[in-house]
């Protein structure tokens, strides 16, 4: 007896990109220049503490928090958006020492650690222009990479179970 089972799969297609979220450490230098008191042009190395705790396909948010000594902490979100490359960018905002600023990202998540250099400007208080270097490990390790998913119908009382070829071709098999 022989059965002949035609199968048709729909399959979309979704482009992955990197999990970005999780709680990172390491430390950033920030360079500060042009500020109308010019004591206030330093350059500073903050102990660095990051949570993206938000990622909605390519856009994520999250907060950050650079000691610099006891009392001295700097506040920044950072929000936009990652490629399937790992690149990221977008925009920050923070509090520091008496000011607020805004500025913009670029980076690259590799694996667990996480660059960005964020350039910026202070919009309150000494109003001094400066740019970041952020170097941070992901403490969770969450790196791997969700390619697809597909929920394979049961036919009938038979559940389905794909088998993988050597190729990495998906073939539907019945159980």
């Amino acid at each position: 007896m022989l059965f002949l089972f035609v199968f048709t799969l729909n399959v979309q297609i979704a482009f992955a990109f990197q999990d970005i979220r999780g709680e990172y450490s390491g430390t950033y230098s920030m360079v500060v220049s042009n500020c109308m008191d010019s004591s206030d042009n330093v350059t500073y190395n903050l102990d660095l503490e990051m949570n993206i705790s938000n990622q909605d396909g390519n856009t994520f948010s999250g907060t950050a928090t650079g000691t610099y000594k006891p009392g001295a902490v700097e506040y920044i979100t950072l929000s936009d958006s990652i490629a399937q490359s790992g690149q990221i960018s977008g925009d920050t905002s923070h509090t520091f020492s008496g000011t607020t600023g805004e500025g913009t990202f670029t980076g690259q998540l590799s694996g667990d650690t996480l660059s960005i250099e964020n350039l910026g400007r202070d919009t309150y208080g000494d109003t001094c222009t400066y740019i970041r270097y952020m170097s941070a490990t992901r403490e969770s390790g969450n790196s791997g990479l969700v390619k697809w998913v597909y929920d394979l119908p049961r036919f009938g009382d038979r559940e389905s179970r794909p088998a993988i070829g050597t190729d990495g071709t998906v073939y539907p098999n019945l159980a």
